[in-house]
């Protein structure tokens, strides 16, 4: 069972290192990528009009464009990637522990590991469903008193 548990995961790990590593030149697409020194908001005539300045005169025209937040809501945003990790590994692990108690072929000591996993992964879903809550709380908290003093 260990065995085949670890090179299904040597096999993902594997597999998903291929995408991780190619590159345009290394892939045969090099001659079909055209570099371009040319910026996109300067018309060529005046050097001046192609500053820095004047990208962020044309990035402000784009509609639905968020230029304003504040640190607050990206942590809220990096707390809510994490979760989702979190409850992904957890639901896998959820998984594991079932499939544990299918393949224990009676053995007792096995099934009662896999149900304490199960039972731990449940109570750590369940904690991952009320950690984002609490953050938001704490978040909401530190910044009224913030803006009060």
């Amino acid at each position: 069972m260990k065995r085949v548990l670890a090179s299904l995961i040597a096999g993902m790990m594997i597999l998903g290192s291929f995408g991780s590593f190619s590159t345009p030149a290394s892939s045969g697409l090099s001659d079909l990528i055209k570099v371009s020194t040319e910026i996109p908001y300067c018309d060529g005539s005046e050097e001046e009009n192609c500053g820095l300045q004047r990208g962020i005169e044309q990035i402000q025209r784009i509609e639905d464009l968020e230029t304003e937040r504040s640190a607050s809501e990206y942590v809220q945003d990096v707390v809510a990637y994490i979760l989702s990790f979190l409850a992904i590994i957890t639901v896998v692990v959820i998984i594991y522990a079932g499939f544990v108690i299918l393949t224990s072929v009676g053995n007792d000591e096995k099934v009662s590991s896999a149900k304490n996993t199960l039972l731990s992964s449940l109570i750590g879903l369940g904690l991952i469903f009320l950690a984002f809550p609490i953050a938001q709380f704490i978040i909401d908290v530190l910044t009224t008193t913030q803006g009060t003093a």
